[in-house]
């Protein structure tokens, strides 16, 4: 009778434990299939578990801190690390994304800002028409190889999450857009410049970059192009940060591109188009300033991310803090061969016809008496 009590009171306790254990595994795959825990507080739960006859009460209480992310240190947002302590966000890449998992239309900054970025190699490999199951060239598996190594110190940067150390109420705000494209890809960043009293802060809102088509485009188009996009997000911006009327100056470093957003003239039908959208953005806004100190520059063209965490990027260009007078100014000094090159060819065709007098006598003996 006892063995029958003893044998029925371990079968409660095992389907307890198991009850436990199922609910922590489906609570597990929920959320491994949303972001990566932290591996460290993941093995510590498993040994938690594998205490024998371990109460589910004790187990909830081993859950909680791992699911709540008020009780620790960090939390996720949309897949990204935020700490609430020092209120950053920090990219940390802890598996080592596949071939294609970091492709699409328009790439996270932080991806474009390093090279190669795996939409350039994914471009190489349709130039030389590889097969989705061919062997890469070595040298694309060497570029790659390169750029997954650089994950490893994606983790180090950290980006405040808060636009402004200012009190934004009676701050002069203003956006600041640059732009900027190169033969790999064209970029946009976007800051927010608060100013009060004399204190001047600038913050990345906002970079999207997309690679150049693999169709053959003059850079000085690519710079229209570049110019366009930051002429596009504008208002989505404003419209989301809730900054109307905020207003928004516009960087390039293409003297072309600006001669073109500036001037009237009939130019051609591409030029045309992409003026016109930009001109709603208020042509006397933009303005030009060198490649060197262009802030789209970095994305555009990349850089390793060791340069990247030097530069301090995200705060916008240092002279951004100096007075307007400061600034960079230039004289648009365009090449004229390029810009003429756009311009609308209009040819006239016009049929045009000379009454002879002569015809009008058919015999030549007449026409011979009356001439003479």
């Amino acid at each position: 009778m006892a063995e029958a009590q003893s044998f029925e009171l371990l079968k409660k306790k095992r389907k307890s434990l198991r009850t436990a254990v199922t609910k922590v595994v489906n609570e597990l795959v929920a959320e491994l299939s949303n972001f990566d825990l932290n591996v460290d507080r993941l093995s510590e739960l498993v040994e938690t578990l594998s205490v024998k006859f371990k109460p589910l009460t004790v187990v909830d209480q081993q859950l909680e801190p791992l699911f709540k992310p008020e009780e620790f240190d960090g939390s996720y947002i949309v897949g990204k690390l935020f700490t609430g302590e020092r209120n950053r966000i920090e990219r940390s890449h802890k598996k080592k994304n596949p071939f294609l998992s970091s492709l699409n239309f328009r790439p996270d900054w932080i991806r474009m800002s390093y090279h190669p970025p795996p939409k350039l190699l994914i471009q190489e490999c349709w130039k030389i028409e590889a097969s989705w199951d061919s062997k890469l060239p070595i040298d694309i598996e060497r570029k790659f190889e390169m750029w997954k190594k650089q994950l490893i110190e994606v983790q180090d940067l950290k980006y405040p999450r808060r636009l402004s150390n200012l009190d934004l109420k009676d701050t002069n705000l203003s956006l600041q857009i640059f732009c900027d494209a190169s033969k790999l890809s064209d970029a946009t960043c976007v800051f927010l410049q608060a100013e009060r009293e004399g204190e001047v802060t600038c913050q990345l809102i906002q970079a999207p970059s997309k690679v150049t088509p693999l169709k053959g485009i003059s850079l000085t188009r690519l710079e229209l192009l570049a110019s366009m996009i930051g002429a596009r997000i504008a208002d989505p911006i404003k419209k989301d940060l809730h900054m109307e009327n905020v207003n928004g100056t516009y960087w390039s470093d293409s003297m072309d591109a600006l001669h073109w957003i500036k001037r009237e003239s009939s130019w051609d039908t591409f030029v045309a188009n992409r003026v016109e959208e930009i001109r709603l953005s208020c042509k006397e806004n933009w303005r030009f300033v060198p490649g060197i100190q262009n802030s789209a520059d970095l994305p555009s063209k990349g850089c390793s991310v060791k340069t990247l965490k030097k530069l301090r990027w995200c705060e916008g260009p240092s002279w951004r803090r100096n007075p307007t007078e400061d600034w960079p100014k230039s004289e648009l000094y365009p090449d004229m061969e390029r810009i003429n090159s756009e311009k609308k060819t209009i040819i006239t065709a016009a049929a045009t016809q000379r009454e002879e007098k002569y015809l009008r006598y058919s015999s030549y003996v007449k026409l011979v008496r009356i001439a003479t």
